[in-house]
């Protein structure tokens, strides 16, 4: 569903957009009614920025209250362990999205105020600046996970080390048992030649 809502609400964008030769750079040429352009980037605004960012907050901060300072009586340790993985999952999603809000809150804000000010243009330093955040946004989740989860942090080691995985190498056995085309199985001694 929110593909579908996501090619729904980049339509109007694929249909007004264009090279400008003169500027270098790719514009928006809305037909009039001059309404349409203010819409659809106020849409984006709410729909990509101050609804998510809300509903995050309101809603992580019933988890965060419920996790770090609702009281309940004392817990087991299996409990305790529970409580513990939950808290630092929480940290984990929590700073990935106050880092969303940062990254996109400024690009949709330069790109709603550039139809309600004309003082905004495309292709300013605060508008490239504005894109570098968003393509940071996507670049800085992994880094996240390597730095809050353990268990991330230790696969992209073996990721990172070009073969050098410890845990995939396959061991000497010492099983002694042959198996045979008959469907028999012989047991025999290892032998230095094996």
């Amino acid at each position: 569903m929110s593909w579908i809502s996501a090619v729904i609400l980049n339509i109007p964008l694929f249909l007004t957009i264009f090279f400008d030769q003169k500027a270098d750079f790719c514009m928006e040429y809305w037909p009039k009614p001059k309404w349409l352009p203010k819409a659809y980037s106020s849409t984006w605004f709410f729909v990509a920025g101050i609804i998510p960012v809300m509903l995050m907050t309101v809603l992580y901060s019933r988890v965060v209250y419920s996790l770090w300072f609702k009281r309940e009586g004392n817990l087991e340790n299996t409990q305790q362990g529970v409580m513990k993985v939950r808290k630092r999952v929480t940290k984990m999603v929590l700073t990935v999205s106050v880092i969303y809000g940062l990254c996109w809150m400024p690009n949709l804000t330069i790109y709603a105020l550039n139809y309600f000010s004309p003082s905004q243009n495309y292709g300013d330093v605060t508008y490239i600046t504005s894109i570098v955040l968003v393509t940071c946004n996507s670049t800085v989740n992994p880094f996240i996970y390597v730095f809050v989860n353990q268990k991330f942090r230790v696969k992209m080691k073996r990721l990172l080390c070009c073969g050098k995985s410890w845990s995939n190498r396959v061991g000497v056995s010492n099983d002694s048992t042959r198996h045979t085309n008959d469907g028999t199985n012989t047991i025999t001694q290892p032998t230095m030649e094996e």
